[in-house]
């Protein structure tokens, strides 16, 4: 003989099994549009997620190459090829761009450096040069100094050079998005 829990459980059960074996209504069996309704709601958050890490990565990848461009041609002034060589603010940005990912069209003519050099340290321009918060390719400076001299290195690219790919970054009608990438050392003794 079953207790009485084990009876009024096994009821429970049955009656539970009977409410859920009636007919549906045709509403609630029809699921052959349910796939796309699903998709339709999910579609959308899930590219523009996908839209944002690409952005964000290609962002990234640009940041870190003008970083190293900025580095190989901040390397040429240390150890005295820039001075050796006459070169000019044109070459000293086409070093620079050569490196980044962007077009190198793009990138000379968009690409900011600001190049200062003094024998004390403390004499360094380190202001970006802007005007009115935007970026203003009028306050250039190219000085590489000679052996000897701290220098500062600061290149700077606007991200409306990557418009074309990203258009959501419109900076004409928002923010200018600017990457930068600065670096400070002694020359080397080369003189």
């Amino acid at each position: 003989m079953k207790p009485f829990s084990a009876i009024a459980s096994c009821r429970q059960w049955q009656a539970l099994r009977a409410i859920s074996q009636k007919p549906r209504s045709p509403f609630l069996r029809d699921t052959s549009g349910a796939t796309a309704i699903e998709f339709a709601m999910l579609a959308l958050p899930f590219f523009a997620f996908l839209y944002a890490l690409l952005g964000i990565g290609y962002i990234y990848i640009t940041s870190n190459t003008l970083e190293d461009g900025a580095q190989m041609a901040g390397r040429q002034i240390r150890i005295g090829e820039v001075d050796a060589s006459d070169m000019t603010k044109d070459q000293f940005k086409s070093l620079i761009c050569d490196s980044v990912i962007v077009p190198t069209q793009t990138c000379l003519a968009d690409i900011v450096v600001d190049v200062t050099s003094d024998p004390d340290i403390s004499n360094l321009d380190t202001k970006a040069p802007v005007t009115n918060g935007v970026l203003d390719p009028t306050k250039e400076q190219y000085d590489p100094g000679i052996g000897g001299d701290y220098v500062i290195v600061k290149a700077y690219l606007p991200m409306s050079s990557i418009n074309s790919l990203f258009a959501l970054l419109d900076a004409a009608n928002g923010p200018q998005f600017v990457i930068s990438a600065v670096m400070v050392f002694r020359s080397e003794p080369y003189s």
